[in-house]
């Protein structure tokens, strides 16, 4: 498998998000804003932007005829994608909001934050249907900790949630009810010599298309913990069983695996720390089949086609041609 660079486009914002329109795409990031914006040959088309949050966007998705955006505001906000105008805003937590996913069917919205809650919303009227409870408010040190990203499974049925210390709750999406628990300290360094800190955590999941398996992405190790130093990791799990199938560090990759993508033929994590990279692995025996360098530390990734990436992060949003070895 090949990932190859296409083209970089500069951007004003560090973007953490981003949503597929109707021949276009929506982003999102430290600013504020939302973007609109298309390709047209080599130039980025910027179509439009609007303010949309009080603080930083940290979650944007499509739900059918709407956009919807989260932020470390605690606002949750739809949008008409068309106009840009604003059509409802709530609360949605008590805390900053740090991860929005959408469910494949567009029925459900899941947020996690730092209140440590995971929200199930309806995603059409934005009515909350289950507030999740499964994960510590603190760490194992007494610090606070974070509740940072959720993932349904392929039919809809099942939600991952992860926090900072390692751990992974795997729920039924219509009950609301727990299945599974999963502990995962690789993830998480705390620093008892330097300085009481910590860093690391679960930042990525993604079920197996059968959703037989959960995939978890971030960073070993770390020695510095005021920086991403550590290897890239990712976990695989069978979940129902509570499980590890897999796990695999990178000798190249340094940093925290942001976004990834599990498909049949293979397992895609994207991310950085100063530099950003691919790793493309066999999700039959491990092996990496791709691991390029990235332009920029990418926040996310989503495929335009089956034979492109499009994805947004540090001050860049770049396009990817995905093909076979031989081309």
């Amino acid at each position: 498998m090949e990932i190859q660079l296409i083209k970089e486009y500069p951007h004003e914002d560090v973007l953490f998000s981003m949503a597929k329109g109707d021949g276009c795409w929506f982003a999102a990031g430290v600013d504020r804003s939302i973007y609109q914006f298309g390709f047209g040959g080599d130039k980025l088309e910027e179509i439009k932007s609007w303010p949309a949050h009080a603080s930083f966007v940290t979650g944007l998705v499509r739900a059918e005829n709407r956009l919807v955006s989260v932020g470390y505001d605690r606002m949750m906000r739809s949008w008409n994608p068309e106009s840009g105008d604003a059509l409802k805003a709530i609360k949605a937590h008590e805390g900053w909001i740090r991860s929005l996913t959408v469910s494949p069917d567009s029925r459900w919205l899941a947020t996690t934050a730092d209140d440590m809650v995971c929200s199930l919303w309806d995603a059409e009227t934005l009515q909350r249907r289950h507030q999740l409870e499964g994960h510590e408010k603190q760490s194992p040190e007494g610090f606070s900790t974070m509740l940072y990203i959720s993932a349904f499974s392929s039919e809809g049925r099942f939600l991952a949630t992860a926090d900072r210390i390692g751990r992974v709750v795997v729920w039924e999406v219509e009950s609301g009810r727990p299945l599974a628990r999963i502990e995962a300290p690789e993830f998480y360094t705390f620093d008892r010599v330097q300085r009481n800190r910590s860093i690391g955590g679960i930042r990525a999941l993604a079920f197996s298309p059968d959703s037989s398996e959960l995939a978890v992405g971030g960073i070993g190790q770390v020695r510095n913990v005021d920086g991403f130093d550590g290897k890239v990791r990712i976990d695989r799990f069978d979940w129902q069983n509570e499980v590890r199938t897999g796990g695999f560090e990178s000798d190249r990759h340094k940093g925290i695996v942001e976004h990834l993508i599990y498909d049949k033929d293979y397992l895609l994590a994207t991310g950085g720390s100063g530099k950003g990279f691919f790793i493309v692995l066999n999700p039959l025996d491990g092996k990496v089949l791709a691991d390029p360098e990235a332009p920029m530390h990418v926040h996310e990734v989503a495929l335009d086609s089956p034979q492109e990436i499009v994805g947004v992060g540090h001050k860049k949003i770049a396009r990817w041609s995905v093909g076979t070895a031989s081309g």
